[in-house]
C-alpha cells in the first residue's frame, strides 16, 4: 500500500462507497479486491481527524472527572466482517469506524454525561436513531450502555463518529463477553434468539445474559425484555437459573483462564503528560508469546500513524480476512496510560472483578 504519511486521503462519492462495498463483501474472488481494499483503507483514514476532535471535546466534558475516555480506529477486518453481514452496510453507512468510549463507575454519571454531550457546541446531536439507550432497553445479549452517533464538519463534510458510554460493570461484562465470543462464535456478540445457537453457545450466550440481568438488578436498572425473572428480581433466582446450565463452571474457568493468559503490561511506560502529548497510540498484542508492542504518534502525525495501523494489520490479516489466533492490532488514542488498560481490560488481566462476581453467583 503507497505510504499515507506524505499526503491528505482521497475524497470519496457515495457512490463509490458502495461500488467498494460491495467489492469487499464478495472478498478476494473479485479481481477488484485489493484496489478495493486500498480505498477502504483512504475512506477509514478520513474518519480519524473527526474523531479526534470529538475525544477533545469529550476530555473536556468528562472534566472534572475519574472517567476513562480513549478513541479507537475500527479495525479493518471487523470493517470488512460488518460489510459482509446479511444486512449489507456500506461504507458510507457505517458510524462507528470512528468511535470513542467512555467508562465511568455509576449509571448517574453516564446520565450526566449523555446530556453534556447532547448539550455540547461542538458535536450535533440532532435526526433520527442518533441515540441508543441500552441501558434503558437492554439488547438480547443483555449488552448494555448508551450509544450516541454525533456530527461534526470536517474540510466542507459532515462526518459521524460513535461514542459509547458505559459504567464499569458494564464494560466489564462487554469486554469478557467479547473475549468469549473470539475463542468461540463471533455471533455471541451479535445478540441472536438462543435457539440460532448450537448447543453449547446457546449455554454461552444464556450464561451472559443472566450476569447481565444480575448487573442490572445490581445498578437498579431495566432487566431485558425477555428476561426469565418477570417477577423474582433477585440473586437467588439467578443462581438457580446459572445452575440449569452445565457449561457453567466451565465457563467461569474459561474466563479465570483467558484473563491469565493476557496479562500483559505497559512496560517502559510513558508518563501521562507524555502520553497525552503524543496523541496516539498503536497497539500490537502477541498473546501466543505474552508480548506487547507499542509505538507513539505525534497528534499531527495521524495520517502516520494510520499508515503503521495499515502495515501491522495487512502483515496478518489475509485476503479471505482471516487472522492467527493471538494475534491483534489497535489504533487508540488515550489521555493518560492507565487508561488503556481500563479500556481494554480482557486484553491486560484487568477483568478480575468479572470473575468475582460470577465466582460468587455460581456457589452453591
Amino acid at each position: 500500500m503507497t505510504a499515507l504519511s506524505g499526503s491528505r486521503p482521497a475524497s470519496f462519492s457515495k457512490n463509490r462507497a458502495r461500488q467498494v462495498s460491495r467489492i469487499l463483501r464478495e472478498g478476494s474472488v473479485n479481481p477488484d479486491f485489493k484496489q478495493a481494499l486500498e480505498e477502504a483503507h483512504q475512506w477509514r483514514l478520513l474518519c480519524v481527524e473527526p474523531t479526534q476532535r470529538c475525544f477533545d471535546e469529550l476530555q473536556r466534558i468528562c472534566l472534572p472527572s475519574d472517567a476513562t475516555v480513549v478513541f479507537r480506529l475500527k479495525r479493518m477486518s471487523s470493517i470488512i466482517a460488518k460489510l459482509q453481514r446479511p444486512a449489507h452496510y456500506r461504507l458510507d453507512e457505517l458510524d462507528d469506524i470512528g468511535g470513542c468510549r467512555i467508562i465511568v463507575d455509576t449509571i448517574e454519571r453516564v446520565n450526566e454525561i449523555v446530556k453534556d454531550i447532547e448539550q455540547s457546541r461542538v458535536l450535533t446531536v440532532d435526526g433520527p436513531q442518533v441515540k441508543k439507550d441500552y441501558i434503558a432497553s437492554p439488547e438480547l445479549s443483555g449488552y448494555r450502555g448508551v450509544h450516541i452517533i454525533v456530527r461534526l464538519e470536517h474540510e466542507g463534510k459532515v462526518h459521524r463518529v460513535e461514542i459509547q458510554v458505559r459504567t464499569k460493570l458494564q464494560h466489564l461484562w462487554a469486554t469478557s463477553l467479547e473475549a468469549e465470543a473470539r475463542h468461540h462464535n463471533p455471533l455471541l456478540k451479535t445478540g441472536i434468539p438462543l435457539e440460532q445457537y448450537e448447543d453449547d453457545d446457546a449455554q454461552r450466550a444464556e450464561f451472559f445474559m443472566l450476569v447481565s440481568d444480575y448487573l442490572c438488578i445490581r445498578e437498579k436498572t431495566r432487566l431485558r425484555e425477555d428476561s426469565r425473572l418477570d417477577v423474582e428480581r433477585d440473586e437467588n433466582s439467578i443462581r438457580e437459573l446459572l445452575g440449569g446450565i452445565g457449561l457453567a463452571s466451565d465457563i467461569r474457568d474459561e474466563l479465570r483462564l483467558f484473563s491469565e493468559e493476557n496479562i500483559l503490561t505497559l512496560s517502559d511506560s510513558k508518563d501521562s503528560d507524555e502520553v497525552a502529548s503524543q496523541g496516539f497510540v498503536l497497539l500490537d498484542f502477541d498473546f501466543g508469546a505474552q508480548t506487547l508492542k507499542k509505538e507513539y504518534f505525534e497528534r499531527d502525525d495521524l495520517m502516520a500513524a494510520v499508515d503503521a495501523y495499515d502495515n501491522e494489520e495487512k502483515e496478518f490479516v489475509t485476503e479471505d480476512n482471516s487472522r492467527p489466533w493471538g494475534r491483534d492490532v489497535v489504533l487508540i488514542a488515550a489521555d493518560r496510560e492507565q487508561d488503556i488498560p481500563k479500556a481494554f481490560p480482557n486484553y491486560f488481566g484487568g477483568d478480575d472483578e468479572f470473575i468475582q462476581i460470577v465466582c460468587e453467583l455460581l456457589k452453591s
